[in-house]
C-alpha cells in the first residue's frame, strides 16, 4: 500500500500543495488499524486454550504483553521508512508494485514469521539482525509465543533498524518529492497519447 501510495494519489499530487510523505504515512497507519484488532481476539484465544488445555505449552497472559505497544512502534516506524522508499522507486519505476509483492513473498519466508528466531543458532544468527524486520518479529515472537520479555539486543536493533529506514527513507523521499508532480503529469501524458493511438 505504501509503495503505490503516491501513484495512486496522482491527482491529488497534481492539484493539491501539501507534504507528500502524508500519502505512505496514512498507509502505515491504515495497516497498523488493521492490525489492531486482532490483538484481543489473539488474547481471547490465549485465555480460552488457557482454560480448556492447561497443560499446554502456550504461555497464558503475561506481565509482558504490556510491551507489545514497545514492539510495534519500531515494527510501524520501519514500514513507514520502508514505505517511503518504495514509493519514491513506484514514482520512477512503475513496476516497482508489482515486483514488491514477490520481494514481500521471498521476505516473508526469510523473517522469523514462518520459523522461531531460536532455529538460529551460533553465528547464524546475525541474519536475524541484518533484516530489517528479524529483531521486531523476534521480540514480537518472545511475547505471544514464548511468554518472555524481549532481549535488549532485540530492542536495541529493532529501534536501530527504526531509525535508519526513517533516516534513509525520509531523505530519499524528500530529495525527490519535488519531481513528483512533474512525473506523474508526463506520466499521465504519455498514457493518454498511447491511450489515443490505440
Amino acid at each position: 500500500m505504501g509503495a503505490q501510495s503516491i501513484t495512486s494519489g496522482g491527482r491529488l499530487i497534481l492539484n493539491q500543495a501539501f507534504p507528500r510523505a502524508l500519502l505512505p504515512l496514512s498507509s502505515a497507519i491504515s495497516a497498523w488499524r488493521q492490525f489492531v484488532p486482532t490483538i484481543p481476539v489473539y488474547i481471547a484465544i490465549v485465555i480460552t486454550g488457557k482454560i480448556i488445555f492447561p497443560d499446554s505449552s502456550m504461555p497464558g497472559l503475561t506481565w509482558n504483553y504490556l510491551l507489545v505497544p514497545l514492539v510495534f512502534l519500531p515494527l510501524v516506524m520501519t514500514s513507514f521508512g520502508l514505505a517511503l522508499i518504495f514509493a519514491t522507486m513506484n514514482v520512477y519505476f512503475r513496476d516497482t508494485g508489482k515486483l514488491l509483492s514477490y520481494i514481500m513473498r521471498i521476505w516473508l519466508y526469510i523473517s522469523p514469521v514462518l520459523w522461531l528466531p531460536q532455529m538460529l543458532t551460533g553465528a547464524s544468527q546475525i541474519l536475524l539482525y541484518l533484516n530489517p524486520f528479524g529483531p521486531v518479529l523476534a521480540a514480537n515472537s518472545r511475547i505471544w509465543i514464548d511468554g518472555l520479555t524481549p532481549t535488549a539486543l532485540q530492542f536495541i536493533a529493532a529501534y536501530g533498524w527504526a531509525a535508519i529506514t526513517l533516516i534513509i527513507g525520509g531523505y530519499f523521499f524528500i530529495s525527490r518529492e519535488r519531481d513528483f508532480a512533474v512525473r506523474m503529469s508526463v506520466a499521465k501524458i504519455i498514457a493518454l497519447s498511447f491511450g489515443d493511438a490505440h
